[in-house]
């Protein structure tokens, strides 16, 4: 007498494993972005901070990356973006944005689903830190909506672009 399995006891694991995958597959995904994200953070705040201590000592914003006291990871770009007054910092799948007429800085990074992510980080007073879900396939249901949510945010806004943002402070 043979002892194995059947092909319908082999078809039925597979199935099992391949719904059991196609369900933790998206929670994976979201976990990895979420970290990067929470890598972008501390750089994004970093340069805020650097931002304020250049105001404070020059009584002007500073006009690149450059004039702060601060260094951006090794795999980081400089380029500047149609004009003088804007440079951007592309460090992998993340970019920072910089300008001289700084409100904040802002840490960019575009998700698996189309969407991006925005971590804005205020400089001027009256400004507020904010976590925005842009270009989202479906308002509200967005990888970058869920992370921007599952940051406790206070309150969001919807801006003229059509992204929504959530205040973090």
């Amino acid at each position: 007498m043979k002892k194995g399995f059947t092909l319908i006891e082999l078809l039925v694991v597979v199935l099992i494993i391949g719904i059991l995958s196609a369900v933790a597959l998206p929670q994976y995904t979201r976990a990895v972005e979420k970290s990067r994200v929470s890598t972008m953070m501390p750089i994004a705040r970093a340069l805020a901070d650097a931002q304020k201590l250049y105001y404070m000592a020059n009584g002007e914003y500073a006009t690149s990356f450059d004039d702060l006291d601060i260094s951006l990871p090794g795999n980081c770009t400089i380029t500047e973006v149609g004009n003088p007054y804007l440079q951007v910092a592309i460090c992998g799948k993340i970019h920072f944005h910089h300008t001289s007429s700084v409100q904040h800085t802002q840490g960019i990074m575009k998700l698996g689903d189309g969407s991006s992510i925005y971590i804005e980080y205020a400089v001027k007073e009256g400004t507020k830190n904010s976590c925005g879900a842009c270009n989202a396939p479906v308002a509200g249901q967005s990888n970058a909506d869920k992370i921007c949510k599952s940051m406790n945010p206070k309150s969001s806004y919807t801006s003229s672009t059509g992204c929504t943002f959530y205040n973090l402070d």
